[in-house]
């Protein structure tokens, strides 16, 4: 097992990049330290696809960012697009990339829970994959828990706890790791966080 220095997670031997962060991964039997991928250069605002305008930033990760765009087919509505770079990558790892990236797609297409956003469209533009999705407009938890004082309620840390949980048991296995026997499982979310197979 690779464990990554970023966020801790448990890779298998011969990952190049995290499957959870996606940053590289260094080998302990190996000399070679893996180049961190370089800045994705953000799009400017403008378009892509013809069809979507991209507003501004409102996240960033280890391998890309998450625009507030409008779809200027459907009414205007306002939209998330996840873009996805392809820099720095190998082009094997930019292969497995791209079938992990639209295999993502799918399974997000097909899971339904208020805190989980609808999939519209996914596509590759400039060498970067996109992802667009249904806006859910929200805080990070950062942002809560300043708002909160610094505090949370039991309440409020099993529920935030719950929903985190079954992110990692159900959805991270099925998108990074692809256990399709469990793609086969009638899984859905009450909204108080309740599992049901």
């Amino acid at each position: 097992m690779l464990i990554c220095s970023v966020c801790g997670f448990a890779n298998p031997r011969g990952q190049t990049r995290c499957l959870m962060c996606s940053q590289p991964l260094l080998d302990a039997q190996s000399n070679i330290v893996p180049m961190p991928p370089p800045q994705a250069l953000p799009i400017a605002k403008g378009m892509l696809k013809q069809r979507y305008r991209i507003l501004f930033a409102i996240g960033q990760g280890g391998m890309g960012t998450v625009y507030l765009g409008r779809d200027m087919q459907l009414g205007n509505r306002l939209v998330a697009i996840k873009e996805m770079s392809q820099s720095g990558l190998s082009p094997q790892e930019r292969i497995q990339a791209a079938q992990n990236f639209k295999h993502e797609a799918h399974i997000l297409a097909g899971l339904q829970h208020p805190h989980l956003p609808s999939i519209y469209d996914h596509f590759e533009e400039n060498q970067r994959w996109y992802l667009v999705m249904s806006y859910i407009k929200g805080q990070t938890l950062e942002e809560y828990l300043k708002a909160q004082g610094g505090k949370l309620s039991l309440g409020e840390v099993l529920e935030i706890g719950s929903f985190y949980v079954v992110c990692c048991i159900i959805c991270i296995p099925i998108i990074h790791l692809s256990f399709f026997a469990i793609l086969s499982l009638p899984i859905s979310c009450a909204p108080q966080m309740d599992i049901f197979i």
